[in-house]
């Protein structure tokens, strides 16, 4: 192997900040190793830059010569193999709009292509999935999974345990998670790429190549667009003014609801039922019949895969899928069927029914769009 190489290595064992400086000299004595970053203990994850005649074993006999055991997760070369002509009289030679998953993808390649590259982000670095998707969604329904079998015990003798008494503290834990997996999956990634820059703001295309950032004009070479989407409302008759939730408040409630409906029955809707305790009384709303059938003749195996879902977390107990139009009434949300009309009360309405393309408040604007 002739080029540096970063690698993640997952560390089983640490119960505290001391236990990863622990881990962090260790393997800092190896020979060879340039850089160490041990985000948070408890996501046990250490990222290593190092020089092409350090081994996998090296590393992790270092490791267990610190008292833990470590696994290499990762392995991947840093310094091309082979390299494209920089572009002279430029600022960058690639500027990614936006500071997520798709940019950082871009970017890292291009680095390793050995050009300069600037991410342009205006909030927080990471996208999506480790944000508002994926990382803090399947945090918590691990959580509600938790919650629910202490609730109903395999054995009958098992005092069934009560609903969550501090729903805060859990979406804390949840946030501590994410800033854990942002900072080791992409500030100290980018931080390893000594071409990549990272410019908080936001990006005004000026025509030809020329971007404001923060008031300072850029020309780059080349201009990724990956400013991501942001949760879509239809427009319901009195869903403004009953309030609703979008994905990414519901991911952030201080307070558990005691009923909840969802507007929508896609997978998203599904998964973002099985986010909330079994305390939380949830109904599901959509409007079609051939919308679900649709759905679930081009996914081969998701209606068992649903179904599965809710016995296995006592959803079915608590949820009633009406299949018809929604209004929303000014002090309540009302699904109204076809022949009945069920009051949800006072409730919150967590809308999901899908992403506009771009963001609101995005991180990119036109001469025309201020």
């Amino acid at each position: 192997m002739s080029n540096r190489s970063f690698l993640t290595l997952r560390v089983e064992g640490m119960t505290c900040e001391r236990c990863a400086c622990h881990v962090t000299q260790a393997l800092k004595a190896v020979p060879g190793v340039e850089d160490v970053q041990i985000g948070a203990w408890r996501v046990g994850l250490a990222t290593v830059v190092a020089g092409p005649d350090v081994t996998d074993r090296a590393l992790l006999e270092a490791v267990q010569r610190s008292g833990y055991h470590g696994v290499v997760v990762e392995r991947r070369e840093l310094e091309p193999t082979r390299t494209v002509p920089s572009s002279k009289h430029r600022d960058y030679d690639l500027m990614t709009i936006g500071g997520g998953s798709a940019a950082f993808a871009a970017a890292i390649k291009a680095a390793e292509l050995g050009v300069t590259v600037a991410i342009v982000e205006k909030d927080t670095i990471g996208g999506t999935c480790v944000n508002i998707g994926c990382v803090p969604s399947k945090t918590l329904i691990k959580a509600a999974e938790l919650c629910y079998h202490s609730a109903y015990p395999q054995f009958e003798g098992l005092t069934a345990c009560p609903s969550p008494s501090n729903w805060q503290r859990v979406v804390q834990q949840k946030d501590e998670l994410v800033a854990a997996l942002r900072q080791g999956k992409y500030v100290d990634v980018a931080a390893v790429y000594p071409t990549i820059t990272i410019l908080k703001g936001d990006a005004t295309l000026l025509g030809g190549r020329q971007v404001r950032v923060n008031g300072t004009v850029y020309e780059p070479e080349k201009i990724v667009v990956a400013i991501g989407s942001s949760p879509w409302a239809p427009p319901i008759p009195g869903l403004h003014e009953a309030g609703f939730l979008t994905s990414e408040q519901a991911l952030n409630l201080e307070a558990l609801p005691a009923s909840l409906i969802i507007i929508g029955g896609g997978s998203i809707g599904l998964e973002f039922a099985q986010l909330l305790p079994d305390s939380v009384s949830k109904s599901w709303c959509w409007k079609a019949d051939h919308m679900w059938r649709e759905r679930r003749n081009r996914r081969s195996g998701k209606h068992s895969f649903v179904t599965s879902k809710r016995r296995r977390f006592g959803s079915a107990r608590t949820s009633q899928s009406v299949r018809s139009s929604v209004e929303m009434e000014a002090t309540s949300c009302t699904p109204r069927p076809t022949e009945s009309r069920r009051s949800a009360g006072l409730i919150a309405c967590w809308l999901r029914l899908g992403a506009a393309r771009t963001r609101a408040g995005s991180d990119w604007k036109t001469p025309e769009s201020h």
